[in-house]
């Protein structure tokens, strides 16, 4: 019987999955180095600095999934890892593990075919997140206690969050990243208790997507809030 498309994955088996993947600079023993050297080359030809992305602030942010000979994937996860290798994590409003999406790392593939989710159930209503953006996340839903921020910025995207969280970590900026994909608007909703004085600066792309993301964060939050469009690719080194 198929899960019901309202329901995540397991809790368990998501943490699993993601325990049994390697660091972004693993070069695991007995595997040929291309199954994580092709991810690292990937994301070297698209503008990131490895050393900034395996840096303890960042390290836990994005893993490599094995090989299906290393790990008997989930009914929920049929996609093969040699075409969906580069994984994060996606998060609940309250800051706890949802969800997981793989961002292919072939060049080829139509932009409809890059991304892949759990197969069965919803990613709706989840974030992306560096280790602040987590943290964030479980203080306004009051699990923890917020430590000073200067911003949170929303992006969309497996890649534009990683490229934020790598900005964040190169400059020291005290930043929140939340990475949105279809639907995450909604999480917005649920962080009411949004803290006094902290900006939420909108990341998103200029086009009509980015721009009706950027759209519902604004309806979404407390009218309370300061919310802004940012471009940081105008930027020097992305830094404000």
């Amino acid at each position: 019987m198929a899960p019901s498309r309202a329901l995540r994955p397991s809790k368990a088996e998501l943490e699993s999955l993601w325990r049994a993947s390697f660091p972004l600079d693993a070069v695991p023993s007995g595997l040929d180095p291309s199954w994580t050297g092709a991810v690292r080359v990937y994301l070297s030809t698209r503008g990131f600095d490895m050393g900034w992305l395996t840096m303890p602030e960042t390290r836990e942010l994005a893993r490599i999934l094995p090989p299906p000979e290393r790990y008997p994937y989930p009914t929920w996860w049929p996609y093969p890892p040699e075409v969906y290798r580069l994984a994060l994590l996606a998060f609940e409003p309250d800051g706890n593990v949802a969800s997981i999406q793989a961002r292919a790392i072939r060049a080829d593939l139509p932009a409809k075919d890059k991304t892949r989710n759990p197969r069965g159930f919803s990613y709706a209503g989840t974030l992306f997140a560096n280790g602040r953006g987590r943290e964030f996340l479980r203080a306004v839903r009051g699990a923890e206690t917020l430590a000073a921020l200067e911003a949170v910025v929303v992006t969309e995207g497996l890649t534009d969050t990683l490229k934020l969280a790598q900005v964040a970590c190169r400059y020291g900026q005290r930043w929140a990243v939340l990475g949105m994909v279809a639907g995450s608007a909604n999480a917005f909703r649920s962080l009411s208790d949004w803290p006094t004085g902290v900006p939420c600066w909108v990341a998103t792309d200029g086009d009509e997507a980015g721009d009706r993301y950027a759209l519902q964060v604004r309806e979404a939050l407390p009218v309370g809030v300061t919310v802004e469009r940012v471009d940081f690719s105008s930027r020097p080194g992305g830094a404000r």
